[in-house]
């Protein structure tokens, strides 16, 4: 199995970057409610800001409240909320009215209460007294700020009324999702108003799951629909046609392919977030229905020669691309001796390109090994193009980027050359041979020399490996990763590695040290032959098994495990310090090769099907990928309610994609579910400005409150506006203009 493979921030969304706890089960995710906002509100006695605060204020007493102001502004950026600074701020326009407007209303925002109150003790009242017009700037701001606090209250009780259970649950929480969203735009820059509410939200926006089983049930139904009758017996009615078979069939493998995608993605040992039941035995019924099938499709497929397949025009070759990219009808072909049959729906491409090389590597693999224990044995190369896929074919773990399973390799391939796809073939094959050759080997010796043989040959066409060349950077990230170390060392010769990819790499190093180390003449490679071979003997005690092998005192080699450490450790150590330079004493790292030549030269295969949008992955979310595709899949067959409820969990496990957020919404504005449908508009469009927003009118029937926010900053953009102050009506044109799209209402005309 191989590895994997400048925007502005709201000051309210930045401090909350810092502060919001990560959601396991927020259905959707987004809007997350910040725990403390105190980075936001607090200004601490030193540090960048207060230095920059310091500095607006010495010039502020000199009498220069514009020189003032850029620094004040700079300090504001750590603490936008701090109702310090603001004071500060609205004190330093006394000689811009239209500043001043702006900045005493942000003011009044964060220092008024959490029961809406603000509360002014003499020392501000003199401040704010010494500067004209302030006063009656803040006492313009507090109507508006009551304003606020009683739709950041309709909001907070609008999203807990949202039942966490029951029908049409997806629904409900597309409506948290969004209602959460208003309140963070209402609540921006007024901290005791949000951080009143946050906690009550944000336990409740927690209570929403996926509706895993209404999807699975779904699914189900889709995988087991009966093929309609083609009218084959004289008489007999016409239920359906050839089409209509096939597009049944091609729901029935896609749906199947789901669930067994999800009944083992479920079982990944790091995925993020909550962990529910899988399919269960819809996982097994997938698998049953998806081998029958294949073996059908093998059997009643044509085996294209590589004659066959070079012969084809371009625009030929295109047209079996489209219509070999689903897995009720791959591409199959034989390589040049029949060694390996080759499946993959990514294209004419890769599929031509895989059949003429594949033996290539097969080949120097058995020179490699001495012999070829795979005769009369076909082997079956999969290729195929996203990640879903091969967590589908049975992918151990979600970062691979390929596997080994018998006679059967799978491996992803996308974006890539033909000698890139080489590599990651030959890294699965070696563990096919491994298997029969060398079994009972420890999985760095597995890994690392899949790793190896996947690196160290120049052309597809040579024969034999480049036994010489050391990959410089991997032994120095394996000392870089601790391997230095002797307990880790150890651990990593028992099997006890923390993470299975640290294999790899160490794998790698030790494997190229044991092999070839020193370069003039390998202390150790005499032995590797020999653990190789009984490898069965060291299951019970790894360590000692490799102690018994390597340090037995003979042909130079160590009596004891500590001198190999230290030869180990030389090694790795070494090749760290070369590339930083200091190669005083590691001039033996000359002795090898850097690389192992000139590769081959090729293009981009260019089959449309590997143009992957799949995005690189850390630890998914359950339903990352599958969830997607069920959207699409159930939408297409007009399930409203398990599209809307797949939607929503794709949001929960793949954040927004554009096709996914289309079908979400056609599914809820042909639903009952008008209210949801309008929310979700509103929040698809800001993403996807190509999806049509919807009209929000009846939302804002159901919270008059944030209704009546709206028309006073609406009003009072306009009257700022007629009195000259230009930056202060924009500023609130632009508040109003953020809160009115996301209930589909247009921009006021000051925006």
């Amino acid at each position: 199995m191989l590895t994997p493979n400048a925007t502005r921030v709201r000051p309210l969304a930045a401090a909350a970057l810092f502060v919001c706890a990560t959601s396991a089960a927020q259905c959707p995710p987004g809007a997350k409610m910040p725990r403390d906002l105190s980075l936001e509100t607090t200004l601490p006695e030193s540090g960048p800001a207060a230095t920059r605060r310091a500095t607006g204020l010495s010039a502020l007493d000199k009498g220069a409240p514009a020189d003032a102001r850029p620094h004040l502004f700079a300090a504001l950026e750590y603490h936008p909320s701090s109702a310090a600074l603001l004071l500060d701020l609205v004190c330093a326009c006394g000689d811009d009215p239209d500043q001043l407007q702006r900045w005493a209303e942000r003011y009044v925002r964060a220092a008024t209460d959490e029961r809406g109150r603000l509360k002014l003790d003499s020392g501000v009242r003199k401040r704010l007294g010494a500067v004209d017009g302030a006063m009656g700037a803040v006492k313009d701001a507090q109507a508006l700020t009551k304003k606020r606090w009683a739709a950041v209250t309709e909001l907070a009780r609008f999203v807990t009324r949202q039942k966490a259970k029951g029908k049409d649950l997806a629904s409900r929480a597309l409506l948290v999702r969004w209602a959460s969203e208003v309140l963070l735009n209402v609540g921006q820059g007024a901290p005791s108003a949000l951080g009143k509410v946050s906690d009550s939200v944000d336990a409740h926006q927690a209570k929403f799951e996926p509706e895993y089983e209404l999807v699975y049930a779904a699914l189900a139904a889709v995988m087991r629909t009966p093929a309609p009758s083609a009218g084959g017996e004289e008489g007999a009615p016409v239920t359906g046609g050839e089409d209509a078979v096939a597009e049944i069939d091609d729901r029935r493998v896609r749906a199947a392919r789901i669930l067994l995608g999800l009944s083992r993605q479920v079982r990944f040992k790091d995925l993020q977030g909550a962990r529910p039941d899988g399919p269960g035995k819809l996982g097994e019924e997938a698998r049953q229905l998806l081998e029958s099938e294949r073996d059908a499709d093998v059997e009643g497929g044509k085996v294209w020669t590589i004659a066959e397949l070079e012969e084809m025009t371009l625009d030929e070759s295109l047209r079996f691309t489209e219509q070999h990219r689903d897995w009720h009808n791959p591409g199959i072909a034989l390589s040049p001796g029949g060694l390996y049959r080759i499946e993959t729906i990514c294209g004419h491409g890769t599929l031509l390109g895989t059949a003429k090389t594949i033996e290539l590597h097969h080949r120097r693999l058995v020179s490699h090994y001495g012999k070829d224990p795979f005769e009369g044995r076909r082997g079956v190369a999969r290729i195929v193009p996203e990640v879903d896929d091969l967590e589908t074919e049975g992918a151990p773990y979600w970062w691979a980027a390929g596997f080994q399973s018998g006679d059967r390799t799978t491996v992803r391939f996308s974006w890539g050359t033909i000698p890139g796809l080489g590599r990651t073939l030959t890294h699965e094959l070696t563990h096919r041979f491994d298997g029969v050759i060398r079994p009972f080997l420890p999985a760095w010796y597995v890994e690392g020399h899949a790793d190896w043989t996947g690196a160290h040959y120049a052309k597809m066409a040579d024969e034999d490996f480049v036994g010489d060349m050391l990959r410089v950077r991997t032994p120095a990230h394996t000392f870089y990763k601790g391997y230095g170390g002797k307990r880790k060392f150890e651990r990593l010769l028992k099997g006890e590695v923390d993470d299975y990819r640290d294999n790899y790499f160490a794998g790698y190093s030790l494997y190229t040290f044991l092999k070839t180390y020193p370069p003039q003449a390998p202390r150790y490679a005499g032995a590797l032959a020999k653990f190789e071979k009984n490898a069965r003997a060291g299951r019970r005690d790894p360590l000692g098994y490799f102690t018994a092998t390597f340090c037995d005192g003979e042909d130079g080699r160590p009596a004891e495990l500590d001198e190999l450490y230290e030869d180990w450790r030389t090694f790795i150590r070494g090749c760290y310090d070369w590339l930083d330079r200091k190669r005083d004493g590691n001039q033996w790292i000359r002795g090898y090769r850097q690389n192992p030549g000139k590769g081959d030269k090729a293009p981009l295969v260019m089959d449309e099907p590997t143009w992957s949008w799949g995005r690189n992955r850390a630890e998914p979310f359950y339903g990352q990928e599958h969830a997607a595709q069920a959207t699409l899949l159930l939408g297409e067959v007009g399930d409203l309610d398990a599209t809307i409820a797949a939607g929503v969990w794709s949001l929960t496990a793949d954040g927004w994609r554009p096709e996914v957020a289309r079908a979400l919404s056609e599914a809820l504005g042909a639903s009952r579910q008008q209210a949801a449908s309008k929310a979700f508009a509103t929040l698809a469009n800001a993403h996807f400005p190509d999806l049509p927003p919807a009209d929000g009118s009846a939302l804002t029937a159901k919270l008059p409150k944030t209704k009546a926010l709206m028309a006073a900053l609406d009003e009072r953009a306009a009257a700022l506006a007629a009195a000259g102050r230009r930056a202060a009506a924009k500023a609130t044109a632009r508040e109003h203009a953020a809160l009115a799209q996301l209930f589909g209402a247009p921009a006021g005309r000051h925006a």
